[in-house]
């Protein structure tokens, strides 16, 4: 059909008017595009490039890993012993090892597991320190207690005529002092030393 037929009727029937192409319609091989038609293809490709996004989650993932590798250090945190919580540990040790109902001496599981559970209960805050903890403050308490004990009473025995308790006590603090450190179970060693059962106590083996 006549082109211009169809544009004049496009035209009555209110229709976009149909354009002829430009690239040569009607002729050899008309109907198959020209090259112009293939030219914008290849300017395509350069403009679609993933790279920037893939970097930022291989960032992410970088920081991710940072985040896990410090986690641990947060997780080992030291819980310091007060001189209360160790007096009551003291005390707890002494209480469970006088009990007529415990043999003497004893050093077995069940013997440790009511050490355990009285100073739990003697200090009100539920399980907050696990068996290492207790054990290893406990044979701290116990091998300087003993320490002390032999400085104290080789300067009792002798001590000059005439000088009382307070004078041993602080000639006793002194050289401990001098000679290891500043001795720091006070408290403890004065209400152990009153015992008979820890007087035999030199070391433990704790379970």
């Amino acid at each position: 059909m006549d082109p211009n037929m169809l544009s004049y009727a496009a035209y009555l029937s209110g229709a976009t008017p149909f354009v002829q192409p430009t690239f040569g319609f009607g002729q050899a091989g008309g109907s198959q595009p020209s090259q112009q038609q293939t030219e914008p293809d290849v300017d395509i490709v350069p403009e679609k490039q993933p790279e920037p996004e893939r970097e930022t989650s291989k960032r992410g993932r970088r920081s991710h890993k940072k985040k896990e590798t410090n986690e641990p250090r947060r997780k080992h945190s030291y819980l310091n012993w007060t001189k209360e919580e160790e007096y009551t540990l003291a005390r707890a040790w002494l209480e469970v090892s006088e009990d007529p109902e415990i043999a003497n001496f004893q050093t077995g599981p069940e013997f440790w597991n009511r050490i355990r559970a009285l100073f739990y209960r003697t200090w009100g805050k539920g399980e907050h320190r696990d068996k290492d903890s207790i054990s290893n403050k406990w044979t701290d308490i116990n091998n300087k207690c003993h320490s002390f004990q032999k400085v104290y009473q080789r300067n009792y025995d002798n001590r000059p005529s005439g000088e009382g308790d307070v004078g041993v006590l602080t000639k006793a603090l002194e050289e401990y002092e001098r000679t290891k450190s500043a001795f720091p179970y006070y408290k403890c060693w004065d209400l152990l030393r009153k015992s008979p059962k820890w007087a035999g106590v030199v070391t433990m083996t704790l379970s």
